[in-house]
């Protein structure tokens, strides 16, 4: 398998009556799997999805970026690709080569990697971090920037947590139910990439947008499709997506990287 499309489904609500829709879903592979930015011009500015190079033919928006109006060519999360940040350097370092929820010195971001060399005996490398080097948490394995295949930052739902199967527990100690995108009592649009085989050689990968949804739902959805460890990407006004070369969930929103496949 390298990357399949699935197409549109929906998931019951974990509040109230009905189902929430999820219009884009892929299953994909690591080796399948890149972190692309999509900024270009002068001055630098991000783009939207109808906006994206045609070379791109299955994607999401990935990395949360600080809010600079139109320009969004910045990113608080990890943004790596092949050993290098996607991004050019900025004196702030919100340049993918840090994980930070929104400035320098803020609550770093959970992440999900992928080393270039998976005959170590790890294909999945997850975990919390603010810069390299990184170290997994099974192994204590050192990594740095030069030896990620490709890297994303953003919220870990603890998928495999089972005290946060019950939505209660979850919504009461999620670490970022206080931060915007995290809010647990709040239904927005939602990505996110999730694995469901990480300590596999092949592992395998769940890639998504949901719509009008809160946290939970986004983890209960994932767990359903046997997904053993997730992240929550920036959505809200943000959440894009294109399929098969084609618009799958449109915004204007003017993002800095996208997650391709």
């Amino acid at each position: 398998m390298s990357t399949r499309f699935q197409g549109s489904t929906t998931h019951p609500r974990s509040v109230g009556t009905g189902n929430f829709q999820i219009p884009c879903w892929w299953r994909t592979t690591g080796p399948s799997i890149s972190i692309r930015s999509v900024v270009s011009g002068n001055p630098a500015r991000g783009s939207s999805v109808t906006n994206w190079p045609s070379s791109i033919t299955h994607a999401i928006n990935s990395a949360f970026f600080p809010n600079d109006g139109n320009f969004n060519n910045l990113a608080n999360a990890f943004s790596i690709n092949n050993g290098a940040r996607v991004l050019a350097t900025r004196s702030d370092h919100l340049d993918g080569s840090q994980n930070w929820e929104d400035r320098p010195g803020g609550m770093p971001l959970d992440f999900m990697m992928m080393p270039l060399d998976t005959m170590a005996g790890q294909s999945v490398i997850v975990g919390t971090g603010g810069s390299f080097p990184i170290f997994c948490s099974n192994n204590g394995r050192g990594f740095n920037m030069s030896g990620i295949r490709w890297g994303t930052g953003g919220m870990d739902l603890e998928l495999s947590n089972v005290r946060f199967n019950t939505m209660a527990n979850f919504n009461n100690e999620f670490k970022w139910r206080h931060t915007g995108a995290g809010n647990t009592t709040t239904r927005a649009n939602r990505v996110a990439i999730s694995c469901t085989n990480p300590t596999s050689a092949h592992a395998s990968f769940i890639v998504a947008v949901m719509l009008d949804c809160t946290v939970f739902d986004v983890r209960s959805w994932l767990r359903a499709r046997g997904s053993l460890h997730g992240l929550l990407l920036d959505g809200g006004g943000s959440a894009q997506a294109r399929a098969e070369g084609r618009t799958g969930v449109s915004s204007t929103r003017r993002i800095p990287v996208v997650l391709s496949m």
